[in-house]
């Protein structure tokens, strides 16, 4: 995984390059580059690795103010300095942004999940099944949810149910 982020961030910075205007290529290296401070970076590097994250998050809202990655982008910048509530708003932001953005709808599920709204978390991250039935990532958001709100049997229940809906792949992945 961190050879193929590598990959992606040089030909995110390849894009950049191309075209110093391009929002979506500095949201995309914004949450990438947090992503993968936050797995893999050691103390030292932790803090630099955020602190770019956020500035590619900004440039990219900075260019273009109503992107929705650029907003989502920055929202888990937050998240990872542990700033909740400028996170919540962030987030918030890019669903108002893009309605039927199956990511993003499941990312602020996630986030009203940590907030304890498990009823309002599910209905969200219903959505965002609806609108993207074969992203994995909205099942993965609904099934912590239930786990979340302590409904144990629901979450196996739910968890065997997508055992059967999209058996694993050789790597072991579910294969959705």
């Amino acid at each position: 995984i961190a050879i193929a982020a590598c990959d992606l961030a040089e030909v995110l910075g390849s894009a950049i390059a191309l075209d110093p205007r391009y929002a979506d290529a500095y949201a995309s290296k914004a949450t990438l580059t947090a992503v993968y401070g936050n797995s893999y970076a050691n103390a030292e590097q932790l803090a630099a690795n955020r602190a770019e994250a956020l500035k590619l998050a900004q440039t990219a809202l900075q260019i273009a103010p109503d992107l929705p990655r650029g907003h989502s982008a920055l929202s888990y910048v937050y998240q990872s300095l542990l700033q909740v509530g400028p996170s919540y708003s962030q987030l918030r932001r890019a669903r108002q942004l893009a309605p039927g953005d199956a990511e993003i709808v499941a990312a602020f599920g996630s986030a009203v999940t940590g907030l304890g709204d498990i009823g309002s978390a599910l209905s969200l991250t219903d959505q965002a099944i609806a609108l993207d039935p074969l992203n994995h990532f909205p099942y993965n958001v609904r099934l912590n949810a239930l786990f979340e709100g302590r409904r144990y049997a629901d979450a196996v229940a739910y968890g065997r149910q997508l055992a059967q809906k999209f058996p694993k792949d050789r790597s072991g992945e579910m294969a959705v």
